[in-house]
């Protein structure tokens, strides 16, 4: 059996449905069509991005006066923490979700993604996410800034760091799905004349990406669980008063869902110089995690007393103890 009639017997079609024509109901339901899917994680991710920058706005008019005449001190910083987390987690990886699902079949030739079912259900993941995080503001917010580094984490609300949890929990779920779904679309179900060297460096850069979900985002999903356990049952994997060390890192590799896509234009041009795709997605993979790596470094050494997203002005919590891991004193952090 060849592949295109491999694909034929085990791609599912949207029941009813004339190829090519669609009702407005179809971007409503669970539908299995990878465009479909595609333009669902784009106008979700865009609704998340409007929010993000209502937000964002509400942040920068606070900040135009030295007084805090617009909202308080604590709903700055759950401003700050919703936003950061829409803005990373709800609009820059759905956005890429759904160009990658949209393109990925068209490029390598396949009719839809490998696992339609498990493509749906991943995107019907980030609504209910991204609803409950919003929905935090009317019962408690997270405060402790979109990384909820330790120990302002630990000392927030329980019930909006729970939230920011559940949040990132179920989303990290969904990105894991998507990238199981990429790997083998990509990998399996090319056209037979195309090789793996022939392909566009969007495949290439989003076949690199979700190799990288698939190591990073279960690293932090324990991360988070960990946290989850110092926050409601009392231990201590972060809290630095039982001598950890604060390092709840999000993924930054999920970034590389986008640079690929920017880079994509750049194909052409470096075929020309006779650099195959291959190649060039290689180099773009190991300068922008070489990029990522020393940026997160260089913040964890410029900012030893606690996480820099929550601005000094209205930081209306204390941390008494921190510890300083290279000097081995204590220090007090106080507004």
């Amino acid at each position: 059996m060849t592949q295109a009639e491999w694909q034929s017997t085990t791609t599912p079609t949207t029941e009813g449905a004339i190829p090519g024509q669609r009702k407005w109901q179809d971007y409503f339901t669970f539908n299995t069509d990878h465009k479909v899917i595609g333009i669902q994680y784009l106008v979700t991710s865009f609704i998340f991005y409007m929010i993000g920058g209502a937000l964002a706005t509400a942040i920068r008019t606070e900040l135009a006066t030295p007084e805090s005449d617009l909202v308080s001190p604590e709903l700055y910083n759950n401003l700050l923490t919703v936003h950061g987390t829409v803005m990373i987690f709800l609009w820059i990886i759905p956005a890429g979700s759904g160009l990658a699902n949209y393109l990925i079949p068209l490029m390598v030739g396949a009719r839809d993604m490998a696992f339609p079912k498990m493509n749906a259900l991943a995107f019907w993941m980030v609504p209910p996410a991204g609803l409950a995080l919003i929905g935090s503001f009317f019962l408690e917010a997270p405060q402790a800034g979109w990384t909820s580094y330790p120990p302002l984490s630990l000392m927030t609300g329980k019930v909006g760091e729970g939230i920011w949890i559940f949040t990132l929990l179920v989303l990290g779920t969904s990105s894991i799905l998507g990238a199981i779904n990429f790997l083998v679309t990509i990998l399996r179900m090319r056209v037979p004349s195309m090789g793996i060297n022939d392909m566009p460096l969007f495949c290439w850069s989003m076949l690199a990406a979700s190799a990288l979900i698939l190591i990073g985002t279960p690293v932090l999903a324990g991360a988070l669980i960990l946290l989850a356990f110092d926050l409601l049952a009392g231990t201590a994997f972060f809290n630095p008063t039982g001598g950890r060390r604060p390092d709840c890192l999000p993924a930054y590799v999920l970034v590389l869902l986008a640079s690929g896509g920017l880079h994509h234009d750049f194909a052409a041009v470096w075929r020309n110089f006779r650099y195959s795709p291959g190649s060039c997605a290689k180099a773009d993979l190991w300068l922008s995690g070489d990029r990522l790596f020393q940026s997160r470094h260089q913040l964890l050494g410029a900012n030893r007393l606690g996480p820099p997203y929550v601005h000094q002005r209205h930081s209306c919590l204390v941390a008494d103890v921190l510890h300083d891991h290279h000097n081995g004193d204590r220090r007090t952090y106080r507004n």
